[in-house]
């Protein structure tokens, strides 16, 4: 299923978000005319989660680039390595070094806890923790610094980074959320597992009352309940830096921004879907990148090693018997409900 070409999409997210009081963040639409007869327009986009938060949306913001709009992106400096080849037209701001250094090497302890079913429930509470707490307030002020120097017409900012939407609501910054994913709590329905359900299937179709039962009522409990904590010290790190916040679970906090994701319905369970979330996937990289080196080397020895063509004289070795095996290289990120 193809994805929405990319110039109809930020065309989507300006007309909307001209068009729709909701889409802004003082609730006072644009002039219509202006956004749709203007001339060049300067859109930014926040994230510092690695490729796979960064890429489909580079992707989209890349052909407004070519059309003469203005393109920043916000990011750490180890995304710059590998973001400035491919879109040297965009414009960088880099966030403070220590929190990509900091926040990367807890994420693998961070990722083993929200993988595990038996404590999945905690995952908002462990983003909370370990992702937001501690960096929240050098982030806002940062994009307070940025959005105010360098103020952009429309603001792209990852789902993970509350900073950057807070920081929005607080300047009156159009913005957008994006996504990799529909999470409980940005497009339900009642058949639908959300993050943290603890089940592997996506929907409620094969389990029975007392799961459902158990799925609805008693995971949410358990996930407010994990979460509670860590909120109440993020409102208080929100009062001390001076942002205006929505209070709530963390997907609905979203609720009255618009949402692109990167997704299709196929690759996620069908479900009705809300006129402020846009389903944009699925979108990849024209450019091909290739593996790191060193696993590289493996595969190509591994190849050699079963090929018995590779051996002395074209001819097979006794030990060279057996076929190559095959290798999938999964990158982070991606999930697939088969």
């Amino acid at each position: 299923m193809p994805g929405l070409h990319p110039v109809a999409v930020i065309a989507a997210l300006s007309v909307m978000c001209a068009l729709v009081p909701a889409c802004l963040a003082d609730g006072q639409p644009s002039d219509p005319v202006d956004a749709l007869t203007g001339g060049p327009r300067h859109l930014m986009f926040v994230s510092y989660m690695g490729r796979s938060h960064m890429v489909p949306y580079l992707e989209i913001l890349k052909p407004l680039s070519a059309r003469g709009h203005k393109i920043t992106v916000v990011t750490d400096q180890h995304a710059v390595k590998w973001l400035t080849p491919t879109y040297p037209n965009f414009h960088i701001h880099q966030i403070p070094a220590e929190i990509w250094d900091r926040m990367h090497s807890s994420m693998p302890k961070i990722m083993a806890k929200m993988m595990d079913p038996k404590s999945a429930q905690d995952g908002f509470a462990n983003i909370l923790e370990h992702v937001t707490l501690p960096y929240y307030k050098i982030l806002a002020e940062s994009f307070r610094d940025i959005f105010t120097r360098d103020r952009p017409d429309l603001l792209l900012c990852d789902f993970m980074s509350n900073a950057c939407a807070d920081m929005a609501d607080t300047l009156g910054i159009r913005y957008g959320v994006t996504l990799s994913g529909l999470p409980n709590g940005v497009s339900d329905a009642p058949y639908v597992n959300g993050w943290g359900s603890g089940v592997l299937s996506s929907t409620t179709a094969s389990m029975n009352i007392w799961q459902r039962i158990h799925n609805k009522w008693i995971i949410p409990a358990q996930v407010m309940a994990a979460m509670h904590g860590n909120l109440e010290k993020l409102k208080q790190i929100q009062d001390e830096v001076g942002v205006v916040a929505p209070s709530g679970p963390p997907a609905k906090r979203f609720a009255h921004a618009l949402k692109v994701i990167n997704t299709f319905i196929g690759f996620e369970s069908a479900r009705p879907i809300d006129p402020l979330v846009q389903l944009v996937g699925p979108i990849r990289s024209h450019a091909n990148s290739t593996m790191p080196q060193d696993i590289q080397n493996w595969i190509s020895n591994l190849s050699s090693s079963s090929d018995p063509s590779s051996s002395s004289g074209g001819s097979s070795s006794s030990g060279s018997s057996s076929s190559s095996k095959r290798v999938i290289y999964v990158a982070f990120g991606t999930h697939i409900d088969l």
